[in-house]
């Protein structure tokens, strides 16, 4: 392989989404291990190939759970501080590559229909299926992929294109 052009950081476990008070050290551990020190990891061995592309892309899967300005008003359990985290650190990659022409976005794909999207439905309580289709929210995060710019780097963005605050 001779360079990467798009680096999908694609990182997410399910934890109990209790309130702060009741995550365990455990869980929030674990939970960052597989959804921030991974996804950093990751970046770090496949720098090299993507700094040989003409222009990179680096993707980091997240969730509006991990935004501070604007918190879900329910439990985030150990899954939204490690998301949290890891949006901290796409934005400390923006800011620290950004000269070298690597796009950085943390993108929120939606509460997606997955055994993680019911699990998190399940747990909150919610009496239906997460609202997003697989096929829509892969829709639309290539769509955001692929017009990812030097505009749009180091931003925390939905799906719909929508700009989160961290």
């Amino acid at each position: 392989m001779e360079h990467i052009d798009v680096l999908i950081n694609n990182a997410g476990g399910t934890f109990p989404m209790v309130p702060a008070a009741e995550t365990t050290a455990h869980d929030l551990r674990s939970a960052f291990e597989i959804n921030t020190i991974a996804p950093l990891l990751v970046f770090q061995a496949l720098w090299p190939l993507l700094q040989k592309s003409l222009r990179p892309k680096l993707i980091m899967m997240t969730s509006s759970v991990g935004s501070i300005a604007d918190m879900e008003p329910v439990p985030g359990g150990a899954y939204g501080p490690s998301k949290a985290a890891l949006n901290w650190l796409t934005r400390a990659l923006h800011l620290e590559t950004k000269d070298s022409g690597l796009v950085t976005i943390a993108l929120h794909p939606g509460w997606v229909q997955t055994r993680a999207g019911q699990f998190v439905a399940d747990q909150w309580g919610f009496p239906s299926e997460p609202p997003d289709t697989i096929e829509s929210s892969v829709e639309e995060m290539l769509k955001i992929i692929d017009e990812a710019s030097e505009e749009t780097s180091g931003k925390f963005i939905t799906q719909k294109g929508q700009i989160l605050r961290w």
